[in-house]
């Protein structure tokens, strides 16, 4: 019967020709999940060895996006009804959804998300159509945005739940983050993503408060459990960190508490002589009401290195005093360095007849 004889407009006739069209798209249909089940097959039986072989995987997508391009219908013409007919067969003859060959097998078409670069470097467990079968099928899907939906904040979140993510994963998760996501959104997020760490156990994101400023404080020395590593954090611009995450920089002050329980400070003179370093650095920028917190919590420390070994700051005299021997004077491999936080910390000095009697009498 030619396409042009199909008769649509007589009742009696339009009724026969709908259901023989019908029957058409009943018949495209099983031939295409047919060959979906074949394609599925394959995957099962393989999927480890398609997971490490590339290879094989673009095989079977390319298979797969052979058959959804022949099976994407076109306008037809001169009736348009014709096509309409048949492609609305093809997706309601059965109760079970098309099939659709994804990222991770051959599922339902509904389970399957529309990829998103920006978050290409991170989703590995939610479904998406694979780059071959969208760029070759695209006619098919700018037609079934009803059927296949874009990635979702959900389908983000769902994907977090999954799994713990890698460093790397992790960065592109925030430099998407802070495009995307709206400020009620973010507590989510940091509670469900994960870094894969060294050890066992992963860490969620609400676990850490800072980013580390390697301007403040070096990324090569001792830092709090609660700094994001600074292998992410490098990444990202540190307005971003603070403003879209809700992570300031960590502050000296804050460093400051938390290096001062070091044991490494009492025992090692390299440890200890790297912080006073660290602390002198930020001397001139630090507040007059922080340099005396500072002050109160280093002072009361053996945490100054001298030839006599570690001792109290008031213990300790600057290495030009040389008026007696066995005066503990300070040992650093660059005294200059930390001039004015030995002076903070209470380092003595000789610069008056009391204090020269008092060294005399401290020698007794």
């Amino acid at each position: 019967m030619e396409r042009e004889s199909i008769d649509l407009v007589d009742k009696t006739l339009a009724k026969y020709n709908e259901e023989l069209l019908s029957v058409a798209g009943l018949l495209c249909r099983i031939v295409y999940e047919n060959e979906m089940l074949k394609i599925k097959q394959i995957y099962d039986e393989n999927f480890d060895d398609i997971e490490s072989d590339e290879k094989v995987r673009e095989l079977l997508e390319k298979r797969a996006a052979h058959a959804l391009t022949h099976f994407t219908f076109k306008q037809s013409t001169p009736n348009s009804l014709v096509g309409e007919i048949i492609e609305s067969q093809l997706f309601s003859c059965f109760e079970q959804e098309l099939s659709i060959l994804s990222t991770n097998g051959v599922l339902p078409i509904s389970s399957v998300r529309i990829p998103n670069l920006k978050m290409a470097g991170f989703i590995k467990r939610v479904s998406v159509v694979p780059n071959i079968i969208l760029e070759q099928c695209d006619a098919f899907f700018k037609k079934a945005t009803e059927l296949v939906k874009e990635l979702t904040f959900q389908d983000v979140l769902f994907e977090l739940q999954c799994r713990p993510l890698c460093e790397n994963e992790i960065i592109e998760l925030l430099k998407w983050w802070k495009d995307s996501v709206n400020p009620e959104q973010v507590e989510h997020l940091k509670k469900f993503a994960r870094i894969l760490g060294t050890s066992v156990q992963a860490r969620a994101l609400n676990t850490f408060r800072y980013y580390l400023n390697p301007g403040i404080i070096p990324p090569d020395i001792d830092l709090p459990f609660e700094v994001l590593p600074y292998s992410i954090s490098k990444k990202l611009k540190g307005q971003d960190l603070e403003k879209c995450f809700g992570w300031p920089a960590l502050s000296l002050i804050d460093w400051a508490r938390f290096i001062v329980n070091n044991p490494n400070l009492l025992v090692d003179p390299a440890f200890a002589e790297k912080v006073h370093q660290i602390l002198e650095r930020n001397f001139k920028k630090t507040s007059k009401n922080n340099k005396e917190i500072v002050r109160q919590l280093f002072f009361r420390k053996k945490c100054i290195p001298t030839k006599f070994g570690m001792k109290f700051p008031n213990q300790t005299y600057f290495q030009n005093i040389n008026l007696f021997p066995d005066l503990p004077t300070i040992q650093f491999s660059k005294p200059n360095s930390v001039q004015n936080i030995m002076e903070l910390l209470g380092v003595r000095k000789v610069k008056n007849k009391n204090l020269f009697i008092s060294l005399i009498f401290d020698n007794i």
